[in-house]
């Protein structure tokens, strides 16, 4: 029990009870990552729908997916842009992050650091994804996100140069721009 304020232990009660009921939602927030990345590989595995009229790209699995993604915004109230990003999400972190993911659960880090960590490993080859985690992971564990942000920038960029390719290179007056994220 944390005791801030000398002689009052309800503070220190309280403090833990909000410690307490984080681990929670970030363990709740692991497995619905777990039980959309299911959900999606199901419904694509036993997809039993044809083409769609007109188009060859409407295949089996696409339908699924397509079908998957709209049920999956009607159960939570979400666009169907959001249930996408959603399920690349929970197929990253299923996928390519397990250690990650794992400390979701465990409550050792936030669904922000878990989403800064999908966010660097898109710029990296998968077949070295699993090595950035394992190396950028420690930090997320024992920094904030915007300091975890930063450090994981640094060492995806020492270990493939290529990450940041051209970066430095274009006049920084120019490239600055205004980036939003819908879905965050």
């Amino acid at each position: 029990m944390i005791n801030l304020v000398k002689g009052d232990a309800q503070v220190g009660a309280l403090i833990d009870r909000v410690m307490y009921v984080e681990k929670v939602i970030v363990w709740a927030q692991a497995s619905r990552v777990e039980a959309v990345d299911r959900a999606f590989t199901r419904a694509t595995d036993v997809a039993q729908t044809g083409k769609a009229t007109g188009t060859d790209r409407w295949d089996a699995r696409y339908a699924a997916e397509r079908a998957m993604t709209a049920e999956i915004a009607c159960a939570l109230r979400i666009p169907q842009s959001t249930a996408a990003g959603l399920w690349r999400e929970s197929r990253c972190l299923t996928h390519a992050l397990p250690l990650t993911l794992a400390a979701l659960r465990a409550g050792q880090i936030s669904a922000r650091h878990a989403q800064r960590m999908i966010d660097h490993v898109a710029s990296i080859p998968s077949r070295s994804q699993r090595e950035f985690e394992a190396a950028a992971l420690p930090f997320a564990v024992t920094l904030t996100v915007s300091k975890f942000d930063l450090k994981a920038r640094l060492l995806r960029e020492g270990l493939h140069p290529g990450s940041l390719e051209g970066y430095g290179l274009i006049d920084p007056e120019a490239a600055h721009r205004l980036v939003g994220h819908p879905d965050r």
